[in-house]
């Protein structure tokens, strides 16, 4: 029998235009528990953000909003993983010159 808790595959990302590979964490934290406790919580808002639209779908609209908002939200994430090296560095550069000016 097939332990369900165990990987099937591994996420990796790639930000081209940085030209780095960003593994993602060790991918037995998260379980099929964790999948279908977000899932939950997702299916949970996407059916909130309806009923306040106040719209009527069809389960394959359901569908496609939900893959919708997973989408939107990786986006974000990997529009983050790319900008974060620039901001941390500017942030240093930023204090590295207060400290020159006589800051703290």
């Amino acid at each position: 029998m097939q332990d369900i808790d165990k990987p099937r595959f591994k996420l990796e990302l790639t930000l081209s235009e940085m030209g780095r590979r960003v593994d993602t964490s060790d991918p037995t934290l998260i379980n099929e528990k964790f999948i279908k406790q977000a899932w939950n919580m997702m299916n949970a808002f996407v059916m909130d953000m309806i009923d306040d639209l106040k719209l009527e779908v069809t389960d394959e609209e359901f569908r496609t909003m939900f893959i919708e908002v997973c989408y939107k939200l990786i986006y974000r994430e990997m529009c983050t993983l790319r900008l974060l090296p620039h901001w941390e560095r500017n942030f240093a550069e930023r204090l590295a010159r207060k400290k020159q000016e006589g800051g703290e």
